[in-house]
C-alpha cells in the first residue's frame, strides 16, 4: 500500500520532467485512487455527522462548531473531491483526435496538493466554518487555496480537445473503451464545468468583500454551485449509459440522439454567466438559478430513465440480459442509482422553506451520482486486469451497491421526513429542537440509514483493497 501512495505521489512530478508519452491509463488510476482515498476521509466525516444528529447521542455533543467543522470536510470530500476526481479518470480515457495529454501530469499534481491543503486546514484554530449552500467552507486562506488548487487540477484534465468530437465521430468508431453515446455526456460535463467556472470567477469579481463571510460566499458560491449539479448529472447518465451497454452487451442508443439529448442540457446553461450582470444580490441571479435548478435537469433525467426502463424490459422479455440480475453489480448499481435520482427529484419538489429537506434533497441526488460511480468501478478494475477475487468477495461485491443505496434511500426519506415536520437544516448536537414524535422517528430511521449507507460504503472500500492486494499477489507469484 505505501508503494501505491508514493507513486501516487511521485508519477506527476516525475512525468513532467520525463519526456516519454503520458500514460493516460496509469493517470485514470491514479485519479480513482484519490477518489477512493477522499471517499474513505468522507466517509469517516459522516459517522461524526450521524452521531452528531442521533437522539440521546447529540445531547453529549454540547459544541456544534465541532459537527459543523466536520459537515464541511465531509461535503467537500464527498460532493467535490470524490465526484470530480473520478470524473476525471473517466476523461482521461476518452481518446482525443491528437495530443491532449501535456498537462494531464501537472492537472493531477495541482489536485493531490489542494486535496492536502483543505484538508490540513482542519488543524488551524481560526478556520472558520462556513456552511454556505453547495460548496460549505472554511474561512481561511489554506482551505480556500485547496480548493483552487483542486480546481486548477481538475481544469487541466478536462480541458482540453478530449471536450471537442473528432473526424471519427461519424463513423462511430470513437473509442473502443466506452461505448460511443457515452462519450457526449463526458465532453457535456467538461463544458457545464467550464461554465461553472466562470461563474464563479463573474460571481466573485461582482461581489463586494465586506460582506460577513456567510453572505460573502453564499452570493459568490450559489450561482456556480447550481451549474455544478448539471456536471454531475452529465457525469452521472454517461456512466447509467455504461452500465447499460454492459447488461445489454451492445451500445444501447445511437451518437446522436445521445448527443441531442446531452446539447438540450448544455445549451440553455451557456447563459448562465450572464446572471451575474447586475450583482449577485439582484434578484435575477436567485431566480435565474433557481430556475435553472427547477426545468434544466430532471426532463432530460427523466428521459433517460424512460430510455434505460424500456431498454431493460425489452432485453428481458428477450431474454437477453445475464442471468441472476440482483446478483450483478451493474444491475444494482444502475438500479439504486436511478431510484436515488427519482427521490432526489421528489424531495426537492417538497421544499418550501430552509428545513432538513434540502440537504435530504441534495444527500438523494449525490447518493445516486456515488453508487454509479461504484458500480462502473467494479468494470474499471476489470480493464485495469484486477478482477474481483472469487468467492465470497464477488457475492459482495453484487450486494454492495444495493446495500449503500437502500441504506442511503432510507437515510434520506427520514431526514426529509423530519425536515417536512419542521426540523432546521444546519443545527447539530444540542442546536437541535426535537419537539416532536414525528421529528424524533425521522432522525431515527435517518440515523439507521445512514449507518447502513457508511456499511455500504465500508464494503466498497474493504472489496477494492482486496481486489488490489489479491492483483499485488498474482503478479507477485508470477514472477517467481
Amino acid at each position: 500500500m505505501l508503494r501505491v501512495i508514493k507513486r501516487a505521489l511521485l508519477f506527476p512530478v516525475a512525468s513532467l520532467f520525463s519526456l516519454e508519452k503520458v500514460r493516460t491509463k496509469e493517470l485514470s488510476r491514479l485519479w480513482i485512487l484519490l477518489s477512493i482515498g477522499t471517499l474513505i476521509l468522507s466517509g469517516c466525516f459522516s459517522i461524526i455527522i450521524v452521531l452528531a444528529r442521533t437522539p440521546v447521542i447529540n445531547e453529549i455533543i454540547a459544541d456544534p462548531m465541532f459537527a459543523k467543522r466536520g459537515l464541511v470536510v465531509h461535503v467537500d470530500l464527498a460532493l467535490l473531491i470524490w465526484i470530480y476526481a473520478f470524473l476525471c479518470g473517466l476523461f482521461v480515457l476518452v481518446r482525443p483526435a491528437k495530443g491532449g495529454n501535456k498537462l494531464l501530469p501537472l492537472g493531477y499534481a495541482l489536485a493531490v496538493t489542494g486535496v492536502a491543503m483543505l484538508v490540513s486546514s482542519i488543524f488551524f484554530p481560526s478556520a472558520e466554518p462556513v456552511l454556505s449552500n453547495y460548496i460549505p467552507v472554511l474561512n481561511h486562506p489554506m482551505f480556500i487555496g485547496g480548493l483552487i488548487f483542486f480546481a486548477a487540477g481538475v481544469g487541466c484534465t478536462l480541458f482540453n480537445v478530449r471536450m471537442f468530437p473528432s473526424e471519427k465521430v461519424f463513423i462511430h468508431n470513437e473509442n473502443k473503451l466506452y461505448p460511443v453515446s457515452a462519450i457526449p455526456g463526458f465532453r457535456a460535463a467538461a463544458i457545464l464545468l467550464l461554465i461553472s467556472f466562470i461563474t464563479f470567477f463573474s460571481a466573485w469579481v461582482v461581489t463586494p468583500a465586506d460582506h460577513i463571510p456567510q453572505t460573502y460566499y453564499e452570493l459568490t458560491i450559489w450561482g456556480g454551485g447550481h451549474i455544478l449539479q448539471f456536471v454531475n448529472v452529465a457525469a452521472m447518465l454517461s456512466v447509467w449509459i455504461i452500465l447499460l451497454a454492459k447488461l445489454l452487451g451492445r451500445n444501447p442508443i445511437s451518437y446522436k440522439w445521445s448527443a441531442i439529448l446531452f446539447g438540450i442540457l448544455v445549451i440553455p446553461v451557456l447563459a448562465a454567466p450572464l446572471l451575474t450582470i447586475k450583482g449577485t444580490s439582484d434578484i435575477l441571479y436567485r431566480w435565474g438559478f433557481t430556475k435553472y435548478m427547477q426545468w434544466g435537469i430532471f426532463p432530460i433525467v427523466t428521459i433517460f430513465m424512460g430510455i434505460v426502463i424500456v431498454k431493460l424490459v425489452k432485453a428481458k422479455s428477450r431474454n437477453e440480459l445475464p442471468k441472476g440480475l440482483w446478483k450483478n453489480p451493474y444491475f444494482g448499481g444502475l438500479v439504486t442509482s436511478m431510484m436515488l435520482t427519482a427521490i432526489g427529484f421528489i424531495l426537492g419538489a417538497m421544499i418550501r422553506g430552509s428545513n432538513t429537506l434540502v440537504p435530504a434533497h441534495y444527500h438523494a441526488a449525490v447518493g445516486g451520482i456515488t453508487v454509479a460511480f461504484m458500480a462502473i468501478t467494479y468494470w474499471l478494475l476489470e480493464k485495469n486486469n484486477i478482477p474481483l477475487p472469487d468467492g465470497r468477495t464477488k457475492k459482495l461485491a453484487a450486494i454492495q451497491p444495493i446495500m449503500f443505496g437502500l441504506g442511503q434511500s432510507v437515510f434520506v426519506a427520514g431526514f426529509g421526513f423530519a425536515g417536512a415536520h419542521g426540523l432546521a437544516r444546519k443545527s447539530f448536537g444540542a442546536e437541535q429542537q426535537i419537539n416532536s414524535i414525528e421529528i424524533f422517528a425521522g432522525l431515527g430511521f435517518m440515523s439507521i440509514g445512514g449507518l447502513l449507507a457508511v456499511s455500504g460504503g465500508i464494503l466498497f472500500l474493504w472489496i477494492m483493497v482486496k481486489a488490489w492486494l489479491a492483483s499485488r499477489t498474482s503478479i507477485s507469484k508470477q514472477n517467481l
